[in-house]
């Protein structure tokens, strides 16, 4: 009898804790295939941005987009619609005035206002519905030109490289021949170019 007893108490334990892991795979959140792949910290401040991408096959709504940076909650506001196509980039940016009367853009920009971003290095997360989709932790900036997301002719891999331009914001990361500074999580995704700062 004990040992029925022992049995039907260690099935409930097991069934229980398999339906518990079901329930935690249905409801978890989905993997947002949104990367940061460019960083323009180079600029005066208020000029500063970080790009990012949809390594997905699907239009993303991008609403409540918060950049953390510095221990601080840097709220986002589109300029535009919200949406960041499959294989496309867009820009969140320090202070949208500015940058426009420098810039040109065609693609989607986020609106942010920070103080600076930290030449020396630190960590970005993005976060979307309260769920952190994407952290990096970024090297020191020791040259007048942005920092780029490694671009195999693939995919984009898990190093990072100072630009072999001034930046490439908005387009294909042009690093391949560049030695490799820093490394974080690699995110396969496919590339076709989009539109460049001018």
């Amino acid at each position: 009898m004990k040992r029925i007893t022992l049995f039907a108490i260690s099935f409930g334990v097991i069934l229980i804790s398999s339906v518990a892991s079901l329930l935690q795979t249905a409801f978890a959140s989905p993997a947002w295939p949104i990367l940061i792949t460019e960083i323009g910290a180079f600029e005066p401040s208020n000029l500063e941005w970080i790009e990012i991408y949809n390594s997905g096959e699907e239009p993303i709504i991008i609403e409540d987009l918060i950049l953390f940076e510095n221990d601080t909650n840097h709220i986002t506001t589109a300029i535009g619609d919200n949406i960041l196509g499959p294989a496309q980039y867009g820009l969140i940016v320090n202070k949208y005035d500015d940058f426009s009367s420098k810039y040109e853009f065609e693609g989607q920009i986020w609106d942010s206002t920070w103080s600076s971003l930290n030449q020396d290095g630190e960590s970005l997360s993005l976060i979307l519905n309260e769920a952190t989709v994407e952290t990096i932790d970024y090297p020191a900036i020791e040259e007048p030109k942005s920092l780029e997301r490694v671009f195999n002719g693939l995919e984009y891999t898990d190093s990072w490289k100072p630009s072999l331009e001034q930046h490439s914001a908005g387009a294909v990361n042009q690093t391949e021949l560049a030695e490799p500074i820093e490394h974080i999580n690699s995110t396969t995704c496919d590339i076709e170019p989009e539109t460049l700062i001018e």
